[in-house]
């Protein structure tokens, strides 16, 4: 893949994604990564004439963490980014803005978001097990308890339904109510 320009169909880059950033790295430092590249593609969005934005040394920190992993420097050129060597400094220059490009660029962060929020999640600490087995207990309670409620609901439902049934059942010959015979279950 190294080496290909930015025509890349979102499934393929999604794949990428997936199967080179995410799964050969570490969860932390993709998820650096890949909020940095969403900072990236932000940047470009907003101020996509803005050189500082539009061109990013190799060597620069914030650039390391997408250049550190696996699968960066490839995920740079996906994006759009030229490399060129400026007095034996890398540098990584996104052309200039047009709107095929932008439409792109915001399909990609949609994409790096999903994951990101995937990688979070994944991460997420696991909770003392009392707690979760208190949580849990609450949670069977409360559906027990939505069950009750409905099945009180249907019940009453279906009560209304037969007393309006006996009642047109029970009306006498002169149209007036046999109050007598109404069912009340």
């Amino acid at each position: 893949m190294t080496g290909r320009n930015s025509e890349m169909t979102l499934v393929q880059f999604s794949r990428f994604i997936d199967g080179t950033i995410i799964n050969k790295n570490t969860k932390k430092t993709a998820l650096e990564c890949l909020e940095t590249i969403q900072l990236i593609i932000n940047n470009l969005i907003q101020y996509p004439d803005m050189e500082k934005y539009r061109s990013i040394r190799g060597r620069g920190k914030m650039i390391q963490k997408v250049l550190s992993l696996e699968g960066g420097e490839e995920l740079l050129i996906i994006l759009g980014a030229t490399k060129t060597v400026k007095e034996f400094e890398a540098f990584y220059t996104f052309p200039t803005h047009h709107s095929e490009l932008e439409t792109k660029l915001k399909s990609y962060i949609e994409i790096i978001s999903k994951f990101i929020v995937t990688i979070v999640e994944s991460m997420a600490i696991k909770v003392d097990p009392k707690l979760e087995e208190m949580l849990y207990k609450e949670k069977i309670l409360k559906d027990i308890e939505l069950d009750r409620i409905a099945r009180l609901e249907r019940q009453s439902e279906k009560r209304l339904k037969g007393i309006d049934h006996s009642l047109i059942e029970s009306k006498t010959v002169d149209g007036s109510l046999n109050l007598d015979h109404v069912k009340t279950d």
